[in-house]
């Protein structure tokens, strides 16, 4: 017997490009984090007292004193006083906002990050994507052997010697010629993971490890109480599509996912109609031929394997479903724990061996915007397009919760 099609008995919804997610709930801030806000409140306070400064000095040396007040010496003193302070103070400030700016500038040259410029607010998820591939140091020498992914690459790294803003426009058009989704250009937006798997299915002939299998094999129990097996070597896109297990619980967890992706039991309707002519008496005519109809269920056991361990893992969330009820697609709001160290059974590879993964990368979609987080080292820093920032390892990991695509690099 022909093994059943996966595409026919799971649906996967596609997400809606301009579904809205839930704010990620961040963690306190630790000391050391050196972030755009405490930056900002440094120069803001600093132009204050730089201000009043000013027009403090002004007031006392221009004669204003005279129109405003009535000025003694001493009053003369105190405001000639509160001006050099505050021009003093103010100073202070504003040179902390630029050691510091200069500070969070250097290390994200040393980590060799840099912002992308979201230059016609559509290109966030294509921001965060290649914020995550060029993380990837094998993957992006794979891409470097496309003339235009190299030509953005070496942007990358020309801004991160040079104090220029780049932006993924052009690259964006180049992968119209390789993903369908793009050549609408009526949606503004468009989703990172699908994209994802037109960059690695066009760079497969490149990278060996990319050329990876997806083995199905489904046992199926019969209403009749006979079984059949049957099996199917599928082409693997390089990304795992994750859907929710049944049971819904409000604090899940990675690994449970994935076991439901490895081992799941679905009951596949199978409806028998049976054409029944008789007579059956109507207000205006006699003769109607009716039909019965039948539903059977068939129970199946899928379980699936990949030829090999990957050494890049790219895992996909489904954080949407069809409600039946409403036939609406709805938000899927729970929280998913996301381990920094996964370990993958060797049952479900047909290389036999077990595999250890680290979380590397991640990208999250919150109201209509994609924004990646991604691991240097042993330091995480979140890519909001041209802002990127150092966070600590709490903040990442809470932030992770709502990750929906997810990289594991292999280790060993």
């Amino acid at each position: 017997m022909t093994a059943l099609d996966p595409s026919k008995t799971s649906t996967l919804i596609k997400v809606p490009p301009k579904a809205i997610e839930t704010k990620v709930l961040l963690a306190s801030k630790s000391k050391g984090a050196e972030t755009a806000k405490k930056i900002n409140y440094w120069a803001f306070f600093g132009l204050m007292f730089f201000t009043i400064g000013m027009i403090a000095i002004t007031v006392a040396t221009c004669g204003l004193n005279q129109i405003i007040f009535h000025a003694t010496v001493a009053t003369l003193d105190t405001v000639l006083g509160s001006g050099a302070i505050g021009l003093t103070i103010g100073s202070i400030f504003i040179t902390k906002a630029l050691i510091d700016k200069n500070k969070n500038i250097n290390i994200l040259k040393k980590t060799g990050l840099v912002g992308i410029s979201n230059k016609d607010a559509t290109t966030c998820w294509l921001n965060s994507l290649m914020q995550m591939l060029l993380n990837i140091p094998d993957l992006k020498e794979t891409l470097k052997l496309n003339p235009h992914f190299k030509k953005f690459i070496d942007k990358y790294e020309k801004a991160l010697k040079e104090d220029i803003k780049i932006d993924s426009i052009a690259l964006r058009e180049f992968l119209k010629t390789i993903c369908p989704d793009l050549r609408e250009e009526s949606h503004a937006y468009h989703d990172s993971h699908e994209v994802l798997k037109a960059i690695l299915d066009f760079f497969k002939s490149s990278n060996s490890n990319l050329r990876n299998t997806m083995i199905v094999k489904n046992h199926f129990l019969h209403p009749d109480g006979t079984t059949t097996t049957g099996e199917q070597r599928l082409e693997d896109t390089g990304v795992l599509e994750l859907t929710p297990p049944a049971k819904k619980q409000k604090i899940d967890n990675l690994k449970r996912w994935l076991s439901a992706k490895f081992s799941s039991v679905q009951n596949n309707e199978v409806v028998e109609i049976d054409t029944i002519r008789r007579y059956e008496p109507k207000k205006y005519f006699f003769g109607l031929m009716t039909r019965q109809e039948e539903i059977k269920k068939t129970n199946i056991l899928e379980e699936i394997k990949l030829s090999f361990a990957p050494n890049d893992l790219f895992l996909n969330l489904q954080r949407f479903e069809l409600d039946r009820k409403t036939n609406r697609i709805k938000k899927l709001n729970n929280t998913v724990e996301i381990p920094v160290n996964l370990e993958i059974s060797k049952n479900h590879f047909e290389s036999n061996l077990d595999a250890s993964y680290e979380l590397n990368n991640f990208i999250c979609h919150i109201n209509m915007h994609y924004i990646a987080y991604v691991k240097k080292g042993s330091s995480w820093f979140k890519c909001n397009d041209n802002n990127v920032t150092k966070i600590s390892l709490i903040e990442a990991l809470k932030a992770s919760e709502n990750a929906y695509l997810i990289h594991y690099k292999k280790l060993g």
